[in-house]
């Protein structure tokens, strides 16, 4: 993977991190929870994200201005203070477990498993509240599970298609302008990962 700089400029939507500072500081669940509110309601102030999270005012400032000071968001122009609008600088974001870096693995592995506790409570709220949703969108949520026998180059071939498809969609993310009327924020997870072979070696 390439890592192009904003360091992090808006190419395709997607920035690869490798900073340790800057995954520990997502790795942190209020943060996580502002990140993905900026990236629905397109900008969102200090003031709008305390009535969205039950936080004080003052703290979702300050942990804005985190989200800022290491590229996951920027000034959306206008306003001061907690009245400032933030916007998502990147629509999604991935890293490597491994790294030359003790302390980069540390951090990455660290950022993953707050994210899958998050990501997997979420999934698990969906699945308790699935009856509220209209039954149009019950049927189109999808899981699937599946066991596929790749080679290397495969595994990093089918891992780049998977992205590709998302990107089809990720400028609605940054731009609410671009979302059609009838448009749901939706989460796609994707886990591919090697399984450890058995005696025989399958």
């Amino acid at each position: 993977m390439s890592f192009a700089p904003l360091e992090q400029r808006r190419t395709r939507g997607s920035r690869e991190l490798r900073d340790p500072k800057a995954m520990r500081a997502l790795a942190h669940p209020l943060r996580l929870t502002l990140l993905h509110l900026v990236m629905r309601e397109g900008t969102l102030t200090a003031t709008q994200a305390s009535e969205l999270t039950g936080e004080v005012p003052a703290g979702c400032s300050f942990h804005l201005r985190q989200l800022a000071k290491y590229g996951f968001v920027e000034p959306a122009g206008g306003g001061r203070g907690r009245e400032r609008p933030w916007r998502a600088v990147h629509s999604s974001r991935r890293w490597a477990t491994l790294h030359p870096d003790p302390e980069a693995t540390a951090a990455a592995e660290e950022l993953g498993a707050v994210l899958l506790e998050r990501d997997l409570a979420e999934l698990e709220r969906f699945l308790h509240e699935r009856r509220s949703y209209p039954p149009e969108w019950q049927e189109a949520a999808g899981m699937s599970e599946g066991l596929l026998y790749l080679t290397l180059e495969e595994l990093t071939q089918l891992n780049d298609e998977i992205i590709a498809l998302n990107e089809r969609y990720t400028s609605r993310t940054n731009d609410p302008a671009q979302r059609p009327p009838e448009a749901r924020p939706v989460r796609t997870l994707s886990f591919t990962f090697p399984l450890p072979q058995t005696p025989s070696g399958n």
